[in-house]
Parts: C-alpha cells; sequence; structure tokens
C-alpha cells in the first residue's frame, strides 16, 4: 500500500514494513506523522500482523522536523496537531522495531557523549563537596543477596537472556574501575 510518503507492506511472516519515503533526510510533518499512527492503527487490527518495523528510504532515517516555509510549519507546531499525531504513534500497543540509519545514529552517538561528559562533571563537582564512601566487597555481596529474589522475580517476566547480558554488563563495568 502506497499513501504518499508512506509505504506500508505486510509480509506472510506477521510482520508488517512501514518506510518512510522522503529521501535523502526524510523529514516529517503533521501529514507524515499522522500517515503513520493511521498505518499502526489499520495494522494493529490486522490479525496477520503481529510487528512492525519502521524503516526509511534514503540517507537517514530522519533528519527531525520539517521546519517548511513560515508560517505554516510554525503554524503546525504551535497548534499542537504534530503533537498529537505523534502521540498517537506511542498509543499502538504492536511492536515496532526501527531500522536506524545515519543522522539518527549520529545524533544517539553524540547525545551519549555529551551525556557522559556532563556526568563526569557532575560527579568532579560532587567528589569536592561530598563525602563518598564505597561499600566494601561483602556489603555489596549482602546487598546482592538481599535483592536477589527482585531479580529472580523480573527474570521470569524479562527473560533470562536479558537478564544474563545485564548481569555482564554489570560484571564489565565493576571490572573497569
Amino acid at each position: 500500500m502506497e499513501r504518499g510518503d508512506l509505504s506500508v507492506e505486510l509480509a506472510d511472516d506477521f510482520v508488517a514494513t512501514v518506510e518512510i519515503r522522503r529521501p535523502p533526510d526524510n523529514y516529517i510533518d503533521v501529514p507524515v506523522v499522522a500517515a503513520l499512527a493511521d498505518a499502526y492503527e489499520k495494522l494493529e487490527r490486522d490479525s496477520a500482523c503481529r510487528a512492525i518495523v519502521l524503516c526509511s528510504e534514503g540517507r537517514h532515517f530522519s533528519a527531525g522536523v520539517a521546519f517548511g516555509p513560515a508560517p505554516r510549519a510554525a503554524d503546525e507546531l504551535q497548534s499542537g496537531d504534530f503533537y498529537r499525531e505523534a502521540v498517537r504513534l506511542f498509543d499502538a500497543e504492536i511492536p515496532v522495531v526501527a531500522a536506524v540509519q545515519g543522522a539518527a545514529v549520529e545524533a544517539r552517538d553524540f547525545e551519549r557523549k555529551i551525556s557522559r561528559e556532563r556526568n563526569a562533571h557532575a560527579l568532579e563537582r560532587l567528589k569536592k563537596t561530598m563525602r563518598i564512601t564505597e561499600l566494601v566487597e561483602t556489603e555489596q555481596a549482602k546487598m546482592r543477596e538481599a535483592v536477589k529474589p527482585v531479580i529472580d522475580k523480573y527474570t521470569k517476566i524479562a527473560g533470562e537472556s536479558l537478564v544474563a547480558e545485564l548481569k555482564t554488563e554489570l560484571a564489565r563495568i565493576r571490572t573497569r574501575k
């Protein structure tokens, strides 16, 4: 199915591909977000669909909101239409996996870098004014034992592989100190 700047294909494997087609940068606006939300709602009602892969044609997943000729673009944002349509995307209960590329990946990496730098700076400032007491290994072991029932409960919900991955990452972080 083609709908303007969006294509929707439902495969035999119960997975739909929803593709934004505004290359190369895939800017979005109210009509695109509304079309995405409509597609999600329609696919959610279709018993032949169990998941959605959201992707885009072109160099970038999306370079963000299309700030087109004023005053139309500004009016759309100020009216709340863009945000009302965007909220509809989050109402979908069907799983959506985004295949992200280009500027979106670069933005993620930049945000992580800035966040790490800010956290390190904040920690250094706190160390100057606060006394930080680190728990000895025996106390850490007691805490791990105390939270074990909680971890066991959520392992059943989240799955053993995810919890194992988390434990591996925690062990890696602990050895970095």
